[in-house]
């Protein structure tokens, strides 16, 4: 459904070629833009500050990319007794990743609104994650003097790709756009170390890596400026 979205969207924008009025300064060398999420949560529309890329276009047509993708997530809940509700634990959580993207793409829009282009791009990534409670043994379920730990480390990810996309110059470098790639992803998901209460000690588990090749997609849009 995000490739067709996107795919649309694409052609959507192709009808910008009809149109004879520049939509931007060829001199200028700069770009940088957010990406904008139509959908997230019970939000309509969000701009997403961690989706960054920053572009340098060594001549008009001709541009080298960096991206800087990070997320943290971090959550404490209550946890009660189910016939007890005076009885409580406590669980808290974090995640988080960073990814950067390097690349080079070549455009072919001429003058016109409308700046299809392709390119490449290669991205590292890790991450990481831990959660850990009292009076619980999984994070869920209220158990006295239980203890809950579990993390993992180590995750780091490597990905390269062929890129096909488009901005759309709407005013004088100003544009939206979308991007789909095609590339090969590999993925350690790391060690996970997890308390188990019945020895008392940590218990480490390797956790499994993937490879795989097929179509990646941003879920939004990328909205930015030329400077």
């Amino acid at each position: 459904m995000k490739i067709k979205s996107l795919l649309g969207l694409l052609s959507l924008l192709s009808t910008g070629l009809i149109m004879g009025q520049s939509g931007f300064n060829s001199n200028k060398e700069q770009t940088a833009e957010v990406v904008l999420n139509l959908q997230v949560g019970s939000s309509p529309v969000s701009f997403d500050a961690p989706g960054l890329r920053y572009r340098f276009f060594l001549h008009p047509n001709l541009a080298i990319r960096a991206s800087l993708l990070a997320t943290y997530y971090n959550n404490s809940e209550v946890i009660y007794d189910a016939g007890d509700r005076t009885l409580t634990g406590t669980k808290d959580q974090n995640n988080w990743s960073v990814g950067i993207g390097l690349g080079i793409e070549k455009h072919i829009g001429g003058e016109g609104k409308l700046q299809p282009y392709y390119g490449g791009q290669v991205v590292f990534g890790t991450g990481g994650a831990s959660a850990s409670g009292t009076n619980t043994l999984n994070g869920f379920v209220y158990v006295k003097n239980g203890q809950y730990e579990n993390s993992i480390s180590g995750v780091y990810s490597f990905a390269a790709n062929l890129l096909f996309g488009a901005d759309y110059y709407f005013v004088e470098n100003i544009y939206v756009g979308a991007e789909i790639g095609f590339g090969i992803n590999h993925q350690f998901n790391g060690y996970q170390q997890q308390w188990d209460n019945v020895n008392d000690k940590t218990v480490e588990t390797k956790l499994m890596t993937v490879t795989n090749l097929g179509i990646s997609s941003n879920n939004g849009i990328r909205m930015g400026i030329r400077f």
